[in-house]
C-alpha cells in the first residue's frame, strides 16, 4: 500500500514537471514589430480555435528565376482560408506544394504574407495536415503590422518536400483577394536569394457593414463641411455694406 502511494506521488510530480516544461502547442499572438518569434507547430486538438470549415482553397502557381533568368524553382501556393468553428473569424492557412527545383538544388527560404494591417494575428503552423516542413520563426512588420514573414531556414523546404499549412488566426470576419504573397528561394549554389510575388491572394478585410458605415460617415462629414461653407458664404453676403461719405 505504501509503495503504491509512493509510486502515485512520483507519477504526479513527474506529470506536473512535464506540464510545466513541455513545449507549448497553442498558437502564438504576434504583435506588430515582433521579430523572429520561434514556432514549434500545433494541432487542432491543442488549439481548438483552429478547427473550422474551409471556405476557400485555390491553387496559385508560381515560378522563381535567378538573376540570369534561369528557372530555379516552381510550385503552387495552396491559398486556404478557414472559418473558425469556435470564433467565427477567419484563419489564413497557405502552404507551399508541388515544388520542383529543376535539378538546381534550390530550396524555399521564406514566405511573406501581406494584407494583415490592423488585424490581430495568432500564428503558428499545423503539424496535423498535409506537408512535412514548417517554418522556424515568424516576424511581423511594424506600424499596422501589414506583413507577416515566415522564415524557414534552417528548416528549409528542399523539393520534393512540401510545406505544412501555416496558420494565421485573425479577428477578421471577411476576406477578399487583395493580399500579396512573396515566396523566397535560395539557389543551389548558395549565391543569392530570389523571389516572386503573387498579387491578389486571400487576405482579411473588414465586414461589409463596417465599410458601409465608414463610407456613410465620410459622406456625412463632407456634407456637413459643405453646408458650413454655404452658411458662411450666405452670412457674408448678408452683412451690411459700409457707406463711404465724400
Amino acid at each position: 500500500m505504501h509503495r503504491n502511494c509512493l509510486l502515485a506521488a512520483c507519477l504526479f510530480v513527474c506529470g506536473a514537471v512535464w506540464l510545466a516544461f513541455a513545449p507549448r502547442l497553442e498558437v502564438i499572438f504576434i504583435a506588430p514589430g515582433d521579430i523572429n518569434v520561434p514556432l514549434s507547430g500545433t494541432t487542432a486538438a491543442a488549439s481548438p480555435d483552429l478547427a473550422g470549415v474551409v471556405v476557400a482553397d485555390p491553387l496559385r502557381p508560381f515560378t522563381i528565376v535567378d538573376s540570369s533568368g534561369n528557372v530555379i524553382l516552381t510550385g503552387n501556393v495552396q491559398d486556404r482560408v478557414v472559418r473558425s468553428n469556435n470564433l467565427g473569424t477567419l484563419i489564413f492557412a497557405p502552404r507551399l506544394r508541388d515544388l520542383d527545383n529543376h535539378n538546381t538544388r534550390s530550396f524555399i527560404w521564406g514566405m511573406r504574407l501581406e494584407g494583415f494591417g490592423d488585424f490581430s494575428t495568432d500564428v503558428d503552423f499545423r503539424t496535423d495536415g498535409s506537408g512535412d516542413v514548417g517554418p522556424n520563426d515568424v516576424t511581423r512588420s511594424g506600424g499596422s503590422g501589414d506583413q507577416v514573414f515566415f522564415h524557414y531556414d534552417p528548416n528549409i523546404i528542399l523539393p520534393p518536400h512540401e510545406g505544412l499549412f501555416l496558420s494565421v488566426l485573425t479577428d477578421a470576419p471577411s476576406f477578399a483577394e487583395v493580399g500579396w504573397i512573396t515566396i523566397v528561394a535560395q539557389d543551389g549554389a548558395g549565391t543569392g536569394l530570389y523571389g516572386t510575388t503573387l498579387i491578389g491572394t486571400n487576405a482579411p478585410v473588414p465586414e461589409p457593414s463596417t465599410l458601409l458605415l465608414a463610407a456613410v460617415a465620410l459622406l456625412g462629414v463632407a456634407f456637413c463641411a459643405r453646408r458650413r461653407a454655404r452658411l458662411r458664404l450666405a452670412a457674408k453676403r448678408s452683412e451690411p455694406t459700409a457707406i463711404t461719405r465724400g
